[in-house]
């Protein structure tokens, strides 16, 4: 006969006008260990009609290839101030603590990339995902708060231990445009070495908001110039760019094709919002200051970086069909020459 589908009881307890929370919160609960079980399944499947890396796959690359994403997480005070459903029930209350946050540590812990950039984040938020194991083991973190953002979130760096080791780190103020202050927001910049290439790397998560920031990509670009006598081999910058870049990019850098976040079809965007703008992105550029050898920094798509990619644009039914942020993430891989 036919195998029918596992069937799971829930018991809820309390008096009659505590038991709907509860079945609420039970069905949260029983939600989130369906998606990890799906997440499992899916990495031990085939990456053609998966959205995550099967386990396998990591081998097919070069072992001095190393993987970079870029994620707005799409912080709880945004996501309640601008009724963002990606971020909130229909009563408008936060789901990070009770079913993002977690999705978020597994859609990570998933993919494995080797450097997340993480924007709209707090140190709250920071906490919260290194509870996992998982991440705690595999990775380290530099977190910088905006200075004056309402919701004092901020920008962070995750690399893996055993790839990367940090030499120095520091935070990049942007002049604030109003008077009474005098930064608003901020780049994490990171110095690195890669253990497996012995490279140096600049490395600077970024969230630009023109609006009520003073040119904060000439500020970034300006701090990379005063970098140049310390002989990065790499420099490597991304995040929520909050511009599409459509004719100029910033100069002296190269971003990477992401055929893996265009439509098939006519090669637009595939991106979650209204107004479909790309305004998440990573540049990158060669920058040894070597001038009897050159050391050059290419990117490429590969199964991890487009399953990275692809696994943000998942759509869940227990969220009303949106995904876990109103950014897409973005990512590639890169390898020294």
């Amino acid at each position: 006969g036919k195998i029918r589908n596992p069937t799971t009881l829930l018991f809820v307890y309390g008096t009659l006008e505590q038991q709907p929370k509860m079945l609420y919160d039970a069905l949260l609960r029983e939600i989130l260990v369906l998606w990890k079980q799906y997440c499992q399944s899916k990495s031990c499947s085939n990456s053609t009609s998966t959205s995550l890396l099967p386990a396998a796959a990591a081998a097919t690359l070069n072992p001095t290839s190393f993987t970079i994403g870029t994620y707005n997480l799409l912080h709880p005070t945004y996501a309640m101030k601008y009724h963002q459903h990606n971020g909130t029930y229909r009563t408008n209350q936060s789901n990070w603590s009770t079913f993002r946050q977690h999705a978020i540590i597994s859609l990570l812990t998933s993919c494995s990339l080797d450097v997340y950039f993480l924007q709209e984040v707090d140190t709250h938020q920071i906490h919260d995902i290194f509870c996992s194991d998982k991440l705690k083991q595999d990775y380290d973190v530099i977190h910088y708060t905006h200075p004056k953002r309402e919701a004092q979130d901020g920008v962070a760096i995750l690399w893996k231990k055993g790839r990367f080791e940090l030499l120095e780190s520091e935070m990049v103020p942007f002049h604030a445009k109003q008077e009474e202050y005098q930064y608003y927001m901020c780049a994490a910049v990171a110095h690195v070495m890669d253990n497996v290439t012995q490279k140096r790397l600049l490395l600077a998560c970024i969230h630009f908001y023109d609006k009520k920031c003073i040119k904060p990509q000439e500020t970034l670009l300006q701090y990379i110039l005063s970098k140049k006598e310390e002989k990065a081999d790499g420099i490597i910058w991304g995040g929520d760019c909050n511009h599409e870049y459509k004719s100029i990019l910033p100069d002296g850098f190269s971003t990477p094709v992401s055929s893996c976040a265009r439509n098939e079809e006519n090669g637009s965007w595939v991106y979650p919002t209204s107004n479909s703008k790309k305004i998440d992105w990573i540049f990158y550029s060669s920058s040894n200051g070597c001038e009897e050898e050159e050391t050059i920094l290419s990117s490429f798509t590969s199964l991890e970086s487009e399953a990275f990619v692809k696994s943000t644009a998942e759509a869940f039914d227990c969220m009303g069909g949106y995904t876990l942020s109103d950014h897409l993430g973005e990512a590639t891989t890169f390898i020294f020459s």
